[in-house]
């Protein structure tokens, strides 16, 4: 798990000194970039801390490939299923939309399996779901993503995204 780290962090020697870091994650590293200078042991472990997360983020999808099958998967279905029972308790119903990954787009996409997974897990339990994996199937990564450092949807892909997703809300709020 990623423990998410605050922005500004006190330094116990000093009111007026405060640790700055930001962290830049790409696909493989994590960079964070820090001023002042960490000079108190404090500071030094706080790196440490930090620098742990390139291990981690480096093995990002192995973990996520590996995530969808035993113990992990069983505990994670667990609370997905919770989460659809607190969101009915309250009078709503859940409606789930998968991304894939889009930076590994293309002929041998290697999380088929997880969108696989996915769909029979919300289909037994009774969720309505849409996979956006078709939708995206035939692009390029270089088409729909942001750039080659930062894997995340780009405008068109939004688009075509939104487009897909109000059609499919469209139909089940028909039913």
């Amino acid at each position: 798990m990623v423990e998410v780290l605050p922005s500004r962090q006190a330094c116990p020697c000093d009111d007026a000194c405060h640790v700055h870091f930001t962290l830049y994650r790409s696909t493989k590293r994590v960079t964070a970039v820090t001023s002042p200078l960490f000079h108190h042991p404090q500071h030094r472990s706080l790196w440490r801390q930090i620098s742990g997360l390139t291990l981690f983020l480096g093995n990002y999808y192995s973990y996520v490939r590996e995530a969808y099958s035993g113990p992990l998967w069983e505990q994670q279905a667990e609370r997905l299923e919770a989460f659809r029972d607190l969101v009915q308790a309250h009078g709503g119903h859940l409606a789930v939309v998968t991304f894939p990954f889009l930076h590994a787009l293309g002929l041998n996409y290697e999380y088929r399996f997880v969108h696989d997974e996915l769909d029979r897990f919300w289909r037994q339990v009774g969720v309505p779901h849409l996979d956006l994996l078709p939708v995206f199937e035939g692009l390029p990564p270089s088409r729909v993503t942001v750039n080659r450092f930062d894997a995340h949807p780009n405008e068109y892909a939004n688009k075509l995204a939104a487009a897909a997703i109000d059609k499919w809300l469209t139909g089940l709020m028909g039913r």
